[in-house]
């Protein structure tokens, strides 16, 4: 018997809202027609993929198969089609939910004899064409995939990825699935906390923390589809915006103040389901600055997260930053003044975190301010409320040093979330078809 396998993209009959959750079968009227029906955790990032999306859209994922322990080529049921045949020759390729259940444009078999098996597929999420995935290789026995996160967090993509073995038909001709997250998923918080820790109270100060994210991290690599496994060469260093942009928008900035805060979400309610940054596993160079001067700033290859912000006391608005640039000693006669612009002005701090990234995996940082020591100043302008930089100092500021005096050093350890989300069966029936 002539060893089959198959090609062929699917799309989601069902999502149980865990990875480690215990797989569930759908049940449909027992065939001969292959259907896949995957269990996955629920995907998250700029826009959350569930059940209603994929039904709406129409869209699955992209599935390959072997058939036998010695295959030659990927599976192909010469029988479909009237005849013709389907597989892996490009006309089989968008599947849709249809008849009360997620197949193929063209239905195809299950082998029918015991040496054909055991039979593996071999998919990932999402198959529509988007900005970060592209397919660099799908000949048999390879597929291999080129993941490019995009600088833009809204184009930012949540990716799954999944193996299964099957050594029969299941008797009701649908196999369950387990997808699982392939990138990491990163989140910031931000506490008002003093030196040691304590939580300051709110009528003592307020934080107004212009922007958030990451300069440095690699953000090109391989994924395996058929090992499941991720290449060993990162490449292409950028920067990832979490909380507004880190370029001039001629606009001012939605900044985001922090009283009495205890690891309090830039994002909540129906946002927060819609803001995270999906970013490739990794443990790059992270910036370790000296404590003793001369103080070193990042090298141009050292990974750090970078904080816009700005601080108010309660008998003193000037703090870290100014409440507005009139307040500033050097204002008269600078550019700012000639320009007419008289609202905040923000630092810019670096901090060093600890933390190699795995798939799957949720980071939360925790951001205090100030802390011991309000991060690293990593440039001694100060920014204006459109990001940009002007020509006024931070007074007395020593870039690389501590924004306030200090001997210690702040490393941002996260705290580590499973996606876990809760559960959500669904059967087929229950499964509204698109129009």
């Amino acid at each position: 018997m002539t060893k089959k396998s198959i090609y062929a993209v699917a799309a989601l009959a069902i999502l149980l809202v865990s990875c480690s959750k215990k797989e569930e079968e759908v049940n449909i009227t027992p065939s001969n027609e292959i259907s896949l029906n995957p269990t996955t955790a629920l995907a998250t990032r700029a826009t959350v993929a569930n059940l209603t999306t994929l039904t709406g859209s129409q869209e699955g994922f992209v599935v390959y198969g072997t058939s036998g322990d010695d295959p030659i080529g990927w599976y192909f049921d010469a029988a479909a089609n009237g005849g013709l045949g389907a597989g892996i020759d490009g006309t089989n390729n968008h599947s849709h939910y249809k008849t009360g259940k997620w197949s193929f444009d063209e239905p195809l078999s299950w082998p029918t004899e015991r040496e054909e098996y055991p039979m593996h597929f071999y998919a990932y999420f999402p198959q529509a064409s988007n900005s970060v995935i592209t397919l660099v290789e799908e000949d048999f026995p390879d597929v291999t995939l080129n993941i490019t996160i995009p600088v833009d967090v809204a184009d930012q993509l949540d990716i799954l990825a999944s193996h299964r073995e099957t050594s029969t038909k299941p008797a009701t001709s649908s196999l369950g699935m387990t997808f699982r997250h392939i990138l990491s998923k990163v989140n910031f918080v931000v506490s008002n906390q003093d030196e040691s820790g304590r939580i300051i109270p709110e009528e003592e100060q307020t934080a107004f923390v212009m922007a958030v994210g990451f300069k440095n991290l690699y953000s090109t690599n391989t994924f395996d589809l058929t090992s499941q496994s991720w290449g060993y060469i990162l490449d292409d260093l950028e920067t990832f915006n979490y909380f507004n942009e880190f370029v001039p928008l001629n606009d001012k900035y939605d900044v985001m103040s922090f009283s009495g805060a205890d690891k309090e979400p830039f994002y909540t309610g129906s946002e927060a389901a819609d803001n995270h940054l999906m970013l490739l596993p990794q443990g790059p160079q992270v910036w370790n600055p000296s404590d003793r001067s001369p103080y070193d700033l990042p090298k141009d290859h050292e990974a750090h997260v970078r904080v816009w912000y700005r601080l108010e006391l309660a008998d003193n608005p000037d703090y870290i930053g100014y409440e507005s640039a009139v307040r500033h000693p050097g204002y008269e006669g600078s550019q700012l003044e000639k320009d007419g612009y008289d609202g905040p002005l923000f630092v810019l701090a670096g901090y060093s975190y600890e933390g190699i990234w795995a798939p799957g995996k949720g980071y939360v940082y925790n951001i205090p301010i100030p802390s011991s020591g309000g991060g690293r100043l990593l440039d001694d302008k100060l920014y204006d409320d459109e990001g940009n930089r002007t020509d006024l100092e931070l007074p007395g500021g020593e870039p690389g040093n501590h924004i306030i005096s200090s001997d210690n050093t702040i490393r941002l350890v996260p705290t580590v979330n499973e996606w876990d989300d809760g559960e959500e069966d669904l059967n087929d029936e229950h499964i509204t078809q698109p129009t």
